[in-house]
């Protein structure tokens, strides 16, 4: 059961994902942040025991970390990290997108977003160090 629960997530949150890779490509970057400062999916949390919201923020930390080691077309950090907000504050799990940004020795700019646990100030997804390298 537990396998097929953990499939049926993924499934969902690939879906989701590309819809946000889409309406990132389509919408103004304005437009964006404003969806990521209201949180509309908020206002429909889940409630769950500790337990369950314990195994389904594990199911979504694997989830963000497979999809970020595979180099997948038509999904980035940004749409990633939005999916796996929407995930975890539909679970009612404390989290903040952050931005980070570095200039190679060629002048280019390099920019990445990842998810934050505020509480434990831990990464739930990979951040910087794991993506300028």
């Amino acid at each position: 059961m537990k396998y097929f629960i953990r499939k049926l997530i993924y499934l969902i949150f690939k879906f989701i994902d590309f819809n946000f890779w889409l309406l990132i490509q389509i919408l103004p970057g304005k437009v964006i942040l404003k969806l990521i400062q209201k949180r509309p999916i908020k206002r429909f949390q889940i409630r769950l025991n500790e337990k369950r919201k314990l195994f389904c923020k594990k199911i979504i930390i694997k989830i963000l970390n497979k999809k970020s080691s595979l180099n997948q077309n038509m999904s980035t950090c940004l749409s990633r990290s939005i999916t796996g907000q929407c995930f975890l504050d539909l679970l009612a799990i404390p989290n903040v997108i952050c931005f980070g940004a570095e200039k190679t020795k060629l002048g280019e700019i390099n920019c990445h977003c990842w998810l934050n646990d505020p509480n434990k100030n831990i990464n739930l997804s990979p951040a910087s160090e794991n993506y300028f390298n």
